[in-house]
């Protein structure tokens, strides 16, 4: 009896043991949740199983990923900016890809912070990423006028950025780019004022604006059109004389009531259509003729 009673003994003690075994290792699963296994809940992966299998930054349903340095890109205006300096795309096996890579400046939340945006078009889809730029030492972008501005006749009217000698502007880091500058206008209600405005707009998206009032010197009468192209729906409304900004001759008289208007619009049939404007004067004196190409569609 007292050898069964032993026997019985040791069986239970290898049973409690192995028990007690799988109970640590039990524990120390759910403790430190490894990889690949089921959290305390039973259900998910657990946090470090996730990041374990996070995707690189830009990653997407396609696949692919860009890499490069998550720190902001600094800049400094000493040398050239490469944008793509460091980036790379990365299929999901680790292979470069030779898709182009397309980089743009977007705004940030100031003058010197910015966005840059990167993408790129793959087999599977379109890939994304974004990464900071801070811009040191950034004044940003601006405009300097001549100080005597020349009077302009009506030939020169859009070409005045060739008339204006000392016009410049500067990128913000001391880089001309005069080149850059556009300029547009409004004509005043004397008809012999121009209001112009110079923008320039700099790699960093920001632009910089300037604005001057030139007079015009006519030796015939002056026509000037609020638009040069317009688009209308098939079967609207059109009025001609809509369009026209002013009329004046050379002494700042109105000849609004002196416009002619060559050409028609059938506004039932969808096409491109040309008006030709020109005002003419008491004494027969046309103005230089303006056009306005009209598409009905």
């Amino acid at each position: 009896m007292k050898k069964k009673e032993n026997t019985f003994s040791k069986v239970m003690k290898i049973i409690l043991t192995i028990i007690a075994l799988l109970n640590l290792a039990a524990l120390f699963l759910f403790h430190y949740e490894l990889p690949g296994f089921l959290s305390a809940a039973g259900n998910e992966p657990s946090d470090e199983a996730r990041e374990t299998t996070a995707p690189a930054a830009g990653a997407s349903a396609s696949g692919y990923s860009f890499q490069f340095d998550t720190d902001p890109l600094v800049y400094d205006g000493q040398t050239g900016l490469d944008l793509l300096s460091g980036v790379t795309l990365v299929s999901s096996d680790g292979q470069t890809s030779d898709a182009e890579i397309y980089a743009q400046i977007m705004s940030g939340d100031s003058l010197s912070r910015k966005t840059i945006e990167y993408s790129a078009d793959t087999e599977n889809g379109q890939v994304t990423a974004s990464r900071g730029l801070e811009l040191s030492a950034y004044a940003g972008p601006s405009i300097s006028l001549p100080e005597e501005l020349p009077d302009l006749e009506e030939s020169q009217i859009d070409s005045v950025l060739s008339l204006l000698s000392g016009l410049y502007a500067d990128d913000g880091y001391g880089n001309d780019i005069t080149d850059s500058v556009t300029a547009s206008y409004t004509m005043g209600d004397d008809g012999m004022t121009l209001h112009y405005t110079f923008s320039v707009t700099n790699l960093f998206n920001d632009t910089a604006t300037a604005a001057a009032d030139l007079s015009l010197t006519a030796t015939k009468p002056v026509i000037t059109l609020t638009d040069t192209a317009v688009t209308i729906p098939a079967g609207s409304s059109f009025e001609p004389l809509a369009y026209v900004d002013s009329a004046v001759d050379v002494d700042g008289s109105s000849l609004s009531h002196r416009i002619y208007i060559r050409g028609s619009v059938d506004t039932e049939t969808p096409g491109i259509y040309t008006l030709t404007y020109t005002a003419t004067s008491e004494d027969g004196v046309a103005s230089d003729p303006r056009e306005l190409t009209v598409t009905v569609q």
